[in-house]
């Protein structure tokens, strides 16, 4: 269950901080940066994803791409639920030092969140795509899962093997932890939302307490991230990613509001400390002219296809790699 949790709460968080990064520098209005809808719900046998593909146009006529400065890009999203405040056994090497006994192991971090992201300049389209951590690899020989590859072998492996399941190159990374989440919402005042449900849900072990009642209400971070953490919805995922995507567009409508153009290098700054990222201030200056055109794209959401084997703890996902990158072939470099 914490697993779980950890993935809505460090969904948010990978996509916001890279997305305040990539996005976050252009001053949109505040409907100009719409996720694609869930039209199609039910994975390609597993009922896991959102559907294959789902589309939302521009908010006005294209421009002319061509003349856009910039390249298309690939990034991967990376949400590390690594929280020292809740768990102290990441490190144990002193415990082992004056253990007799056999030695403890410490805490995995694991990144619950893996959302692939490409820009298309030739297209004029911005695709989001997230990939399921629990998909099951071969890493030297050893099956795992997907979100272990990264505490074995960092970012730069995790990019390398999303690469080989899509068959484009992943051009920058951005790894984040979910522990300055509530304090950015507290920053920007907190974000007026409508919660769809009445919420309710205990957790003593980590001393969590979700009480919220349903309707319009202003959620300063601590609730947002409960409302986030909820997983008691009579049908799980679909909800939960339902809530994710529509806080996700209030939020940057806050948060986008508060940023301007001449601002876009003191904004890098600001926020760069919230993150592992490969993508620099001199990629942003490459790109500045099409990262300034993103309100004019077409925003696409594409569920990784496979299909979920098992329950619980046991479960794993198979991805249809074949499928996959049948699909990402359009989005190929060309010249």
């Amino acid at each position: 269950m914490t697993a779980v949790r950890n993935f809505v709460i460090t969904f948010f968080l990978s996509i916001l901080i890279f997305g305040l990064i990539a996005y976050g520098l252009v001053q949109f209005t505040t409907s100009a940066f719409e996720l694609g809808s869930e039209k199609n719900p039910g994975g390609e046998t597993g009922g896991d994803d959102m559907g294959a593909a789902s589309d939302t146009e521009p908010d006005s006529t294209p421009k002319d791409w061509i003349d856009i400065k910039g390249n298309s890009f690939t990034a991967l999203l990376i949400g590390s639920n690594y929280q020292p405040d809740v768990y102290s056994d990441y490190d144990v090497k002193d415990e082992n030092a004056t253990n007799d006994g056999f030695p403890l192991e410490p805490r995995q971090v694991e990144t619950p969140t893996i959302i692939l992201l490409r820009v298309n300049k030739e297209t004029g389209e911005c695709l989001f795509c997230p990939i399921p951590a629990i998909t099951r690899i071969t890493v030297d020989g050893l099956s795992c899962q997907l979100k272990d590859l990264y505490a074995m072998k960092g970012a730069d492996a995790l990019c390398t093997k999303v690469m080989a399941m899509t068959g484009i190159p992943v051009d920058y990374y951005a790894v984040v932890t979910m522990s300055k989440f509530a304090s950015f919402i507290d920053d920007l005042g907190g974000v007026t939302y409508f919660v769809e449900t009445d919420m309710y849900y205990v957790d003593e072990t980590i001393g969590l307490e979700i009480n919220l009642r349903r309707g319009s209400q202003k959620l300063n971070g601590e609730n947002a991230v409960k409302m986030l953490r909820y997983c008691g919805y009579q049908d799980g995922d679909a909800s939960r990613r339902k809530c994710a995507v529509s806080f996700l567009k209030e939020l940057f409508k806050v948060a986008l509001s508060k940023i301007k153009m001449e601002n876009a290098a003191l904004a890098y700054a600001d926020y760069a400390k919230y993150f592992e990222t490969n993508f620099t201030i001199g990629d942003l200056g490459d790109n500045v002219d099409l990262i300034f055109s993103y309100n004019k794209m077409a925003i696409r959401d594409y569920a990784y296809p496979g299909t979920t084997v098992g329950t619980g703890a046991d479960a794993y996902f198979s991805a249809n790699i074949p499928k996959a990158i049948d699909f990402f072939s359009q989005y190929k470099y060309k010249g």
